[in-house]
C-alpha cells in the first residue's frame, strides 16, 4: 500500500458515516501513514524549512534599512547569524532524518562544495 492509497482511503473514510469500524479504520491509517512519513522528523524537517524564509526577508530588509543608512552593520549581522542558524538547524534535521550512509555522504559532499566555494 502506497502513501497516494492511503490518502484516498482516509479521505473516503473521513467523508463517510462515523461508525465505530471506519473510526478504528481511520485510525489504523492514521497510523500507517504517521509511520510511513516518519512524523517526528518529517514535521521537524518542515518546520525547520520553514523558519529560513522569514529569517531570510527578515534580514533583506534590514540589509535594504541599513543600505538607506537607518541602522547600523550590527543589525545586519544579527539578522545573517539568524539566517545562517536557521540553515544550520535545517541541515541537522535532514541529516537525523538520514538512514544510509549514502544519504549522509549528500550532504557531506554539499557541505564540502560549500566549503570549496565560499
Amino acid at each position: 500500500m502506497n502513501l497516494d492509497t492511503i490518502n484516498e482511503l482516509i479521505d473516503e473514510l473521513e467523508h463517510s458515516d462515523t461508525s465505530l469500524s471506519n473510526i478504528r479504520n481511520l485510525s489504523a491509517l492514521y497510523n500507517v501513514k504517521t509511520h510511513l512519513l516518519g512524523s517526528n522528523n518529517f514535521n521537524s524537517t518542515v518546520k525547520e524549512l520553514n523558519d529560513i524564509l522569514p529569517s531570510y526577508i527578515k534580514y533583506i530588509d534590514t540589509k535594504k534599512r541599513y543600505q538607506l543608512k537607518e541602522i547600523t552593520i550590527d543589525n545586519v549581522l544579527i539578522q545573517l547569524e539568524n539566517v545562517c542558524k536557521e540553515i544550520g538547524e535545517f541541515l541537522q534535521t535532514l541529516y537525523q532524518g538520514t538512514d544510509t550512509n549514502d544519504e549522509r555522504l549528500y550532504i557531506h559532499n554539499l557541505i564540502a562544495q560549500l566549503k570549496e566555494t565560499l
